[in-house]
């Protein structure tokens, strides 16, 4: 008998980082342009070929963006745009071991929606409406991999040099209509605690915040607003990414120069660069 490991399988799902939020949308061409030329990204490298999505990861103050443009509109991703329209899709997880996370996740029960190539998905439906890309590489190795045309900016440019500011990722929000249920989900999939539990009276909503390797927070909406009104169109979803700045003043100062009124954020004295204004992913900022 050949063993693989030495060590037992762990009993959580451990998360090493995010490797890329991946933002589904329209035209390739000006999707890079909106994030190059308004948020400061910078293109990495194209995705692999496939007959069915192109895409590009852009690396968006320290994090990554993975932006997919479906090429045919009737399967896969291309079904999930033309029913919703642009929105992040996924989130990719970087794990330390993936046939470890591959044999935990199918240990509890939770579907795979497809698995090859060096990386798994989950099925949605088992992973709190959150489809989860699971990898054990890293994007965000230095030196970095091979294929980027450049190496990631370092933090002080985003700081520094462009104008929103940026500080890095707060969290990312992930919509639910049972707080309770998903907050216990999470914390024992990935393992972590429950950092905050928050009144977001601008979007109408309840939050919670969990450490689980990555900062997640947790958006339930308790009546109409924002939060019920996204809720209604995507279900369970990826809603928005939070990013620290160092002046939310220089930020919307920004924005304001390029013809772009922030609207007030889920969280309090933040602000919010909407769907309408992004093409279809919603950020918001906080100091």
């Amino acid at each position: 008998m050949i063993w693989r490991h030495s060590s037992p399988v762990p009993t959580s799902l451990q998360i090493r980082r995010i490797g890329h939020l991946n933002h589904l949308n329209t035209d390739e061409a000006a999707t890079r342009m909106h994030y190059e030329d308004l948020l400061g990204a910078q293109y990495l490298m194209d995705i692999r070929p496939n007959p069915l999505t192109a895409g590009y990861l852009l690396d968006l103050a320290g994090e990554i963006i993975e932006a997919l443009i479906p090429k045919v509109m009737d399967r896969a991703e291309g079904k999930q745009l033309a029913k919703l329209g642009p929105h992040y899709s996924s989130i990719e997880l970087l794990v330390p071991d993936l046939d470890d996370a591959k044999e935990m996740i199918k240990g509890r029960g939770i579907r795979l929606l497809l698995e090859g190539g060096g990386d798994f998905l989950t099925m949605p439906a088992d992973t709190e409406g959150i489809l989860l890309q699971v990898f054990d590489g890293d994007w965000h190795a230095d030196p970095p991999p091979p294929r980027f045309v450049a190496p990631k900016r370092p933090m002080e440019w985003w700081r520094d040099q462009h104008p929103i500011g940026y500080l890095g990722l707060r969290h990312v929000t992930f919509m639910t209509d049972d707080i309770g249920s998903s907050r216990d989900f999470w914390l024992e999939l990935c393992g972590g605690h429950e950092v905050y539990r928050e009144a977001r009276p601008d979007a109408n909503a309840e939050a919670i915040g969990l450490d689980i390797g990555i900062p997640v927070e947790l958006l339930t909406p308790v009546g109409d607003g924002p939060a019920m009104a996204f809720f209604e169109k995507f279900g369970k979803k990826i809603r928005s990414i939070t990013f620290n700045v160092a002046e939310l003043g220089r930020t919307k100062e920004y924005f304001s120069s390029r013809g772009i009124t922030l609207a007030a954020g889920d969280l309090p004295g933040s602000l919010m660069l909407t769907a309408e204004d992004n093409r279809g992913g919603i950020i918001q900022f906080v100091e």
